[in-house]
């Protein structure tokens, strides 16, 4: 037991001196690759603007994929399309809260709404839970070129799937890297804000109208 404790005391502290540095010192000036990506730069594939749209509100943090971002796009939008297909697929025979779309169970309570079968089509917080948590996994945060903060993504971003979509994340993606933790990992430790979540849905209603009519 007291071995247990010492090594989580030491990954703690490991990974608190990262959050030091990545908090006080930022990316290195001199980072070529760990940066904030630039989703619609001149050199992005025209058929990876979808990118931006899914993941450019939430991956406003350095990352090493700055560097090879139409391969890393490629491979995010392929499990994001895997994630909506499957989170469709098993919202459709499940049950949804009224209240705040979370997946429910007959006789639990539902946060003041009723327990209803799902809808045939995706929740706006499933979706928004799929794009932090898929963008979480394919853009790890970094420190530096050398360092990255973490490869693990946070375990409320990763519930967060569980709970509007009635999906794992793990199901998905090729690795699992959900972790325990809401600290020294990618993804956010806490949960969006509801004027946040309104404001990712407008712009994401917005940016679908636009495009209906382009």
């Amino acid at each position: 037991m007291p071995q247990t404790t010492s090594r989580h005391s030491l990954n703690f502290g490991i990974y608190s001196v990262a959050l030091l540095l990545l908090c006080c010192c930022g990316p290195s000036l001199g980072s070529r690759c760990c940066l904030v990506p630039d989703f619609l730069n001149e050199n992005i594939a025209p058929g990876l603007v979808q990118c931006q749209q899914e993941c450019g509100a939430f991956v406003q943090y350095a990352t090493t994929q700055s560097c090879i971002l139409n391969s890393t796009c490629e491979h995010a939008m392929a499990d994001f399309t895997t994630a909506m297909n499957l989170a469709v697929k098993r919202l459709s025979v499940s049950q949804v809260c009224t209240s705040d779309f979370r997946v429910c169970f007959p006789g639990v309570s539902c946060l003041g709404g009723e327990c209803n079968p799902g809808p045939n089509t995706m929740s706006i917080p499933c979706e928004l839970a799929l794009r932090r948590a898929v963008c979480a996994y394919h853009f790890p945060r970094c420190v530096n070129d050398y360092l990255i903060f973490s490869y693990e993504v946070c375990r409320e971003t990763c519930e967060d799937v569980s709970i509007y979509c009635n999906i794992t994340l793990d199901e998905v993606v090729n690795i699992p890297r959900c972790t325990d933790r809401n600290f020294g990992c990618t993804g956010g430790a806490g949960m969006l804000g509801l004027t946040k979540w309104a404001t990712l849905a407008m712009s994401m209603i917005g940016w679908r109208i636009t495009h209906l009519y382009m």
